[in-house]
This record gives C-alpha cells, sequence and structure tokens, in this order.
C-alpha cells in the first residue's frame, strides 16, 4: 500500500504485488485525513479551533469512528460489502499524534463490519467525548464553536449543536448566510421575566410587554391625600389606600382647622368674608363694583361707567373715580357741577365755575377773568401781557384829572410818549400826559381849549388801560378839539395834548366830564 502526504489528507493505494499490476478486482483507495495537531496547539479546553479541527460525531453514531475496511496487496476483492454499511463520510479522530497502526495485509472475510474497531484499521484513538471536546474534529458542513465565520453557506448546511450564530435573543432570527452571522429582529411572542407585562411581543429586538399591574412599589400609589397611606400589595400588585387620622390642609386659606376623616381632609370653619364677589355686598353706587380681595375681604372698585348725575343742563355724564361727572353743559344750572360760559361764571355760580382769581388769568379772552370790571388790556394786570403792550410813557403823567375838573397846562418842548397809535408817530409829538381813573362805567368827554394864542393848534389822544399809541380809543385836533369814548369804572385813561407848534407860547386847559 502507498500513501502520500497532501495537506492533511494522506491517500492510501494498495496497488498488485510484485507486478505493478492491480489484483484482479478494483482495491479500494484508503483516504486518511490526519488531524493537524500543530494548528490545534492552542489548548483549546473543550472547543477545537474553528476551520482546522474536525469534529467526530461522538458515540451513538454507528460506524462513524470505524477504520476503512482491511486492504491487502495479494489478497482477492472482498466478497462482502468493500465499505462499513454503517459509517458515514467522516474524517476519523485518529487521536492526537496517532496514526494508527499498519494494515496487516489479512484478507478481510467480507462480512460487514459490527460496528466495533477494525483491528486491520486506523486507530481510532480514544472515544470521541462529543462536540465540547477539542481535540475532536468537525462533521462537513458543521459551524465550528467560537468563530462568527462558518464554513458553512447556507442555514441547513450547519450543525445546530455548534451554531455560533445564535445570541440567545428569542426576538432575533439566528441564520447564517455566506459564511456570515445573520440576527433578524422578528416580531414573536415571547416572555420579558417581568410579571406586571402582558402580551408580550418582541419590537426592535427587545422583549416589550403592556403594563398590566396597578404598582410595583409604594410610591406608585400615592393619591396626594394627606388623610390615607399608600402602599403597593407585592402579592397582587394593587395599591391600598389606608386612612389616618391627624390635622390636614384643604387648600383653602379660609377654612381651620382641617382634619383628616375616613381618608378625606375635612374643611373646617370658613372665617373669610368672601371668596367671590358675589359674596359681598351692593357697594349701593352705580361708579363701584363688587370685589373680594385676595385677602377674601371686601373692596369695592371704581368703575369707569356711564351715569346720570340727576342734573337736566348736562349730558354724556360718566363714572371715574367712584363718582358721577357732569358730561358737556347744555345750558346753566348753577349746582351741576358744569359751568355754563354762556350763563355762569365764578362771580354767578362760584359753585360750577369756581371762585374767581384776583387777577385777570388770560389777557386776550375778551372775559373779565378776575371780575374786577376790567377786561383784558383795559385790566392793569395784563400790562406787558400778551397781547398787550408794556407801558410806553412812563414817567410822562404830570397830572391826574378827575371828573369835572379842569386843569391847565403849559406848552412844552419835550416828547413825552413814544410808538405809534391813532394814526400818527408819537415819536414826533411834543407832548404832556393826563390820567383819569373812572370812577364809573359810562362816557368820558375831554375838551381842550387854548388861553391866549388863537393861532395855537392841538392834537388830544385818550388812551385806555395803557399808556400806549396802540391802544388808542380816541383822537381829535386842531383848534379846541374835543372828544368822547366810553369809559369802563375802575379802568386808567390817559390824555395826551400834543402843541403842534411848540415854540409859540401860550397855556391851554383840559377839562374832563363823565356824564
Amino acid at each position: 500500500m502507498r500513501r502520500a502526504w497532501i495537506g492533511g489528507l494522506i491517500l492510501a493505494c494498495a496497488c498488485g504485488a510484485g507486478t505493478g499490476k492491480a489484483d484482479s478486482g478494483t482495491e479500494p483507495l484508503d483516504v486518511v485525513f490526519v488531524h493537524d495537531t500543530a494548528r490545534d496547539s492552542q489548548g483549546d479546553p473543550g472547543l477545537p479551533d474553528a476551520r482546522h479541527d474536525l469534529v467526530d460525531p461522538g458515540p451513538g453514531d454507528p460506524g462513524a469512528n470505524d477504520a476503512p475496511p482491511d486492504v491487502s496487496p495479494d489478497a482477492a476483492p472482498d466478497p462482502g460489502e468493500p465499505l462499513d454499511p454503517g459509517s458515514e463520510t467522516r474524517y476519523p479522530d485518529p487521536g492526537p499524534g496517532d496514526d494508527g497502526p499498519q494494515d496487516t495485509g489479512a484478507s478481510d472475510p467480507g462480512s460487514q463490519d459490527p460496528g466495533a474497531t477494525d483491528p486491520g484499521g486506523i486507530d481510532p484513538g480514544p472515544t470521541d467525548p462529543g462536540p465540547a471536546d477539542a481535540g475532536f474534529d468537525v462533521a462537513i458542513g458543521s459551524c465550528a464553536p467560537g468563530d462568527s465565520s462558518c464554513w458553512c453557506t447556507a442555514d441547513n448546511h450547519c450543525n445546530s449543536a455548534y451554531n455560533d450564530c445564535n445570541d440567545d435573543n428569542p426576538c432575533t432570527d439566528d441564520a447564517c448566510a455566506s459564511g456570515t452571522c445573520r440576527n433578524t429582529a422578528n416580531t414573536a411572542p415571547c416572555d420579558d421575566g417581568d410579571p406586571c407585562t402582558a402580551n408580550d411581543t418582541c419590537l426592535a429586538g427587545t422583549c416589550q410587554g403592556a403594563l398590566a399591574c396597578q404598582c410595583r412599589k409604594d410610591a406608585d400609589c400615592a393619591d396626594a391625600s394627606p388623610c390615607t397611606q399608600d402602599a403597593c400589595d407585592l402579592s397582587t400588585h394593587t395599591c391600598t389606600h389606608a386612612p389616618v387620622a391627624g390635622a390636614c390642609d384643604d387648600g383653602d386659606p379660609c377654612t381651620t382647622p382641617d382634619t383628616c376623616s375616613n381618608g378625606a381632609c375635612l374643611p373646617g370653619p370658613d372665617t373669610c368674608q368672601c371668596h367671590v364677589a358675589a359674596d359681598c355686598p351692593d357697594p349701593g353706587n352705580p361708579c363701584m363694583d363688587r370685589a373680594c380681595s385676595v385677602a377674601h375681604t371686601c373692596v369695592p372698585t371704581a368703575n369707569a361707567a356711564a351715569c346720570d348725575d340727576g342734573h337736566a343742563c348736562t349730558t354724556g355724564d360718566h363714572c371715574s373715580g367712584g363718582a358721577c361727572v357732569p358730561g358737556t353743559p347744555t345750558c346753566a344750572e348753577c349746582g351741576d357741577g358744569a359751568c355754563y360760559a354762556a350763563g355762569e361764571d365764578c362771580a354767578s355760580c362760584p359753585a360750577d365755575c369756581g371762585a374767581c382769581p384776583t387777577t385777570e388769568t388770560a389777557c386776550g379772552n375778551g372775559v373779565d377773568d378776575d371780575h374786577d370790571g376790567l377786561t383784558d388790556c383795559l385790566d392793569p394786570d395784563c400790562v406787558g401781557v400778551s397781547p398787550c403792550p408794556s407801558d410806553s410813557c412812563s414817567g410822562a403823567v404830570v397830572a391826574t384829572l378827575q371828573c369835572g375838573a379842569t386843569l391847565a397846562g403849559n406848552l412844552n418842548t419835550l416828547r413825552k410818549v413814544s410808538g405809534s397809535g391813532c394814526g400818527d408817530n408819537f415819536n414826533n409829538l411834543y407832548s404832556s400826559v393826563f390820567k383819569l381813573v373812572a370812577p364809573k362805567t359810562g362816557t368820558l368827554q375831554v375838551q381842550v381849549t387854548h388861553d391866549d394864542v388863537s393861532t395855537d393848534q392841538f392834537h388830544a389822544y385818550v388812551l385806555s388801560g395803557i399808556c400806549n399809541p396802540s391802544v388808542c380809543a380816541a383822537r381829535a385836533c386842531c383848534f379846541d378839539p374835543g372828544l368822547g369814548t366810553p369809559m369802563a369804572a375802575g379802568a386808567s385813561y390817559f390824555i395826551v395834548v400834543e402843541d403842534s407848534n411848540p415854540y409859540t407860547s401860550g397855556h391851554y386847559s383840559v377839562k374832563v366830564t363823565c356824564p
């Protein structure tokens, strides 16, 4: 017999002895796979190396460890079965370092191998303990334990006993595809091991169930009531709420003291005046609303509603600051709270218009604001107050006149008044100034008469309220001029006499009357 070593394979061939020809009949060719001990040198305790060791399927396989039938170079073919019918196509484990005895050449009587070790075959070595033994080889088509890459190329090539793709997760389908493990998530029913979940189902590779228990711990049973002792009965996973006694707080600051009773917080007596606005009495004022404060006391609040002040001469009355304020006056009704300018003033109805001021408050409104009988520029309060002019002849008054009196005047060469008015430029006039305070309301008449020079000509002017040409009230000229103007009681009037020929000697007289 001849044998050849090819990468872990021993090819054994039995040929005709001495003749170079094969004996009659075809002799079987022994193919022996010899375990490479060098590749299993890592000493794996119980697991063979992947892709190198081949595992004996172990005891229980009839003939799995049997050696091939004996072949003798001179013997005739075995009339029996050429191979053990119980053996599978396997790679027999020769045992570590044991190539087995040489074939003795004895002729096989031709009977089938009953499964016992053939004394003429290869020594099978010690009995294979099974897949966990690192010293044995794996059957063809099995995945090597401990290696994620398999020799197999399809699921049915793998031996489940050595399926290294199993991730022990019921929620994945494990398979070997083209030598690579695939663990695909499924939706199969499962058990997550939690007694408080039901209808457990695989989802995204994990086992998940719906909560079926009321509680798992005492905190799950909290009912926010200070009057119960909350607990979880772990035998049934249900909550219990045992009543407790003692003080509590019902959340209402108006009740005190609150106490627990039969698991509920009972309020104490109500000590507050109100809880809502409706609890408060009607304030009896249309301009005030009921209101309950944050301190639970009744505090009416003002509104801005429409109202009626009870007076016919006002319209659009409205509430403000808790009172009814009169609207626009439509007629004079003293006491309605609205000053009707067309018929009321501070003098006639101080209740509506208020007390009169002590001085003129407006010098161009045509109203005697302070009710002193003098309006606007006639009132001394308005001297120099817009629109009234300032005094432009200060210091020029030579005398004060009285009604019915006559004063004599002398001609002079002085310019006493500045400014323009009454159609003349007073800056060019040589004049004298006389003052009269009207004793009553009426008419002021002025007469200027020359005394000794018949050729003298005079101009006479009356300035009302302020000594300024801009408020000129009357003007007269030439020989013995006379003039008149209305006067108001208490108003000041300035009479200016101008001699158009100041270089002529002479005298004149001024007479005023107040009819």
